[in-house]
């Protein structure tokens, strides 16, 4: 039997020998464009009750000793895990933060969650959580390229377990052996299955997945602090993270490790959708308007034409008829048929009724989704070539059709929303929410001039909690 290749000795002397002046300044600026995105979508999921009423109950059990975690909009410190649970709740909610896909996907933001709740632990700088998010991000998606953890039935939040610890464990100083621990303790008692993102009803877990993750790797880092040691061979050994989870890692998507960070090379959405759904919107508003906005009854067929990945996640046959928010956000045809019919998406277009919309689901009727095998190639490509190629062709009754294609969607770094842009994103999520919107926002563009992170959170509130 061939050794098993285990990357975690390396990505422990990376993330501890990393140091915020070893970041490019592309790093920096994509660090604090990401943070400030990441509580952009953690205000706009206020905008559900759902989410309202999860808040109240987590933001409403205070600790009483002195370190803790600080949560959004929570008065008080809460328990570090229930604070990083909470933040990474809030950020993932709406399907709306920021992505990265390769042999497994990602939302390496989820991390942001956990940086920010350590802020109550012990003083952070801007400086330390822009450092804390390049190590988290690079851990994360380098391990999306080593292998697929959906291909063996287990969820892509598990690699959050081995980001979370070592971001962590290099904020709150530690060293090689308790950073290791922080690893196997994460690794070894929590494991996410795929089938939270599977099934014809998706359920509010697919919202809550990834911050279990960051709460476990928040709990392993607690354990440390308590003296705990992890199990031996957590990567490698026989019934190790290898062997039961990912199966071999390849050793390549490691190689540069520490000489190119990959937070730059992920990707910001434009939309409340599932990455693999982004274009298919683009594709809907195109075509919408240039046929001059046709009704539901002047459509005869829609075809889109994507890759494996996106069949597989977001095309199977269960998402034809979403009964949930958490489902339709994953279904192809209605990131098609809502915004071809209604010339948007947003939260709004994810309420009961139009769930129902007969003329959503007529559309969706006459929409069906053939995979492109080349366009499969290109997902796979090496990241520097990966495309995520997709097409929708419409035909109307009288005889008229127009096609739109796009190789990758907005926000993607081939084609980057500006700051601009992406400022108001953020405004339009945290409409009316924030007692000082403009505070926060100059707090975070200038994250890596902040002498106290505290002082970040300090200005996410809201000005009645009882509203929440």
């Amino acid at each position: 039997m061939s050794e098993t290749y285990d990357p975690l000795p390396a990505l422990i002397d990376f993330a501890l020998g990393l140091r915020y002046e070893d970041l490019p300044p592309a790093a920096v600026h994509e660090a604090k464009r990401r943070a400030l995105d990441s509580i952009g979508c953690a205000l706009g999921a206020l905008g559900d009750a759902r989410l309202r009423q999860r808040w109240r109950f987590f933001s409403r059990r205070p600790v009483a000793y002195e370190g803790g975690g600080l949560a959004y909009g929570a008065a008080a410190k809460l328990s570090l895990c229930d604070a990083a649970f909470l933040n990474s709740t809030m950020t993932r909610w709406l399907d709306f933060n920021d992505t990265y896909l390769a042999k497994e996907p990602a939302h390496p933001s989820d991390n942001f969650g956990l940086l920010f709740a350590l802020a109550g632990s012990r003083r952070l700088t801007g400086r330390d959580v822009i450092l804390g998010a390049v190590i988290a991000y690079d851990v994360q998606c380098r391990l999306t390229e080593a292998a697929s953890l959906r291909a063996r039935g287990w969820d892509h939040v598990n690699y959050i377990l081995v980001s979370g610890a070592l971001a962590g464990a290099r904020l709150l100083g530690f060293g090689r052996d308790r950073a290791y621990d922080a690893v196997a303790l994460a690794l070894s008692s929590h494991a996410a299955m795929r089938q939270a993102r599977e099934g014809s009803r998706l359920s509010e877990q697919k919202n809550m997945a990834a911050a279990d993750a960051v709460r476990g790797a928040a709990w392993a880092l607690e354990k440390v602090m308590a003296g705990c040691d992890g199990p031996a061979e957590i990567f490698e050994g026989k019934h190790g993270f290898v062997a039961q989870l990912s199966g071999p890692l390849a050793p390549e998507a490691f190689a540069d490790l520490g000489r190119r960070f990959l937070l730059p090379d992920t990707y910001v959405k434009a939309y409340p959708m599932e990455y693999h759904g982004q274009t298919v919107v683009e594709h809907a508003l195109a075509l919408r308007e240039r046929l001059g906005r046709p009704g539901p009854e002047d459509v005869e067929e829609v075809v889109i034409s994507g890759y494996e990945a996106q069949r597989t996640i977001i095309g199977d046959e269960s998402k034809r008829r979403p009964a949930t928010k958490e489902t339709a956000d994953h279904s192809v045809y209605y990131a098609f048929a809502v915004p071809f019919l209604h010339g948007r998406l947003t939260l709004e277009e994810y309420r009961p009724q139009m769930l129902a919309d007969p003329d959503v689901l007529s559309l969706i009727g006459r929409t069906k989704f053939v995979e492109v095998e080349e366009w499969t190639r290109r997902y796979y490509a090496p990241q520097v070539e990966r495309e995520f190629r997709s097409a929708a062709r419409v035909r109307l009754r009288d005889g008229r059709q127009a096609e739109d294609e796009r190789p990758v969607p907005h926000g993607h770094p081939k084609d980057p929303m500006t700051d601009a842009e992406l400022e108001a994103k953020f405004r339009a999520l945290a409409a009316g929410r924030l007692r000082d919107e403009r505070g926060l926002l100059d707090r975070l563009w200038d994250l890596d001039a902040v002498d106290d992170a505290a002082a970040v959170m300090s200005l996410v509130t809201w000005p009645d909690e009882g509203e929440a």
